[in-house]
């Protein structure tokens, strides 16, 4: 039994044995274990070679390889619970042959990916997945950035012909099937979420955001492009700016830089990124439009500001060094 082994190991305080044999039935292959049952003896044996860790007990480098390897095993399996749950609340139905190793193995982050995330246009825990891995192939990350993006607007309408265009162009890259985009005149009632509205945006903020807090909150992110990611905002808020005119121009001139700060980005590298953007603009387009580029300006002095705002309190010596990097 089990439970018996192991309260008879921690009894002992034999916690290198506990947590090897907790770590062994989470891996097993002989047999189906749910997956929640797996979770727990992961965790449990983190637990007890954390215990041994602490107290020394057993060979000290083999200990910490161990406990690293269930801490990383578990970062996967509760993706795979996640993707699970996800798979249930959408149009998808999985057969017994999908379903059963989903609830009943411990799969491999490349299983999890290629199997079911991808397939299943689950782009959130594509990115999760290769930042677990520490996996740095761009093209990938961006794909499934742009595919994400493009899930959160689309579909949609519009009234506004250059705004079609633009979100059009904005598709390029993305995975997703059937991204639909209809262009209305005054007259034909809208079907789908008009773009103008505006309804997008708070949604689009909070996955961006979401995803931050899980990325940066254990260090370096491997599947946060910044560059990126502000480049494909900065193109939807100019169709946004668009559709409506030009009226929301200026309430929205920091809003690429307010929400990758709020997931966790730092203001300078936020900074940073937009300089990035404006400079590949200017060497990738001939025909400068002056109003964007004004634009631009604007909204870079505008992030500049908020940057002031914040370093005002420090040394002024860094403050000043800080804003001339920028």
């Amino acid at each position: 039994n089990l439970d018996r082994l192991l309260r008879y190991y921690q009894i002992q305080s034999m916690d290198v044995e506990a947590g090897e044999i907790a770590a062994s039935h989470a891996n097993r292959m002989d047999k189906d274990v749910d997956l929640n049952e797996r979770i727990e003896c992961l965790v449990y044996a983190i637990d007890a070679f954390a215990r041994a860790k602490a107290t020394s007990h057993g060979d000290s480098s083999e200990v910490q390889l161990k406990l690293r390897q269930c801490e990383e095993r578990l970062i996967i399996a509760r993706l795979q619970g996640r993707i699970r749950q996800g798979i249930s609340s959408t149009k998808y139905e999985l057969s017994p042959t999908d379903l059963s190793p989903l609830q009943n193995r411990l799969l491999s982050a490349n299983d999890l990916l290629n199997r079911y995330a991808i397939p299943y246009e689950m782009y959130e825990f594509c990115l999760l997945l290769l930042h677990a891995c520490k996996h740095k192939d761009i093209l990938h990350i961006e794909q499934f950035w742009k595919s994400l993006l493009c899930e959160e607007v689309f579909p949609c309408c519009t009234r506004d012909e250059q705004t079609y265009r633009l979100l059009l162009s904005f598709t390029e890259g993305s995975l997703s099937a059937n991204l639909t985009i209809d262009f209305l005149d005054d007259k034909t009632q809208a079907s789908l979420p008009l773009f103008e509205d505006g309804v997008w945006l708070k949604s689009l903020e909070e996955t961006i955001v979401r995803l931050g807090s899980e990325m940066f909150g254990g260090g370096e992110s491997f599947a946060f492009p910044v560059e990126f990611i502000m480049s494909c905002l900065e193109e939807l808020r100019h169709a946004y700016c668009n559709a409506t005119g030009g009226f929301e121009e200026s309430r929205t001139l920091l809003w690429s830089f307010t929400v990758l700060v709020s997931a966790g980005v730092e203001k300078l590298a936020a900074i940073r990124a937009y300089e990035q953007i404006i400079e590949k603009g200017y060497h990738s387009t001939m025909d400068v439009d002056p109003s964007r580029r004004l634009q631009q300006i604007r909204s870079l002095i505008s992030m500049l500001e908020a940057l002031d705002s914040t370093v005002a309190v420090r040394d002024p010596a860094n403050y000043r060094d800080e804003v001339r990097s920028a």
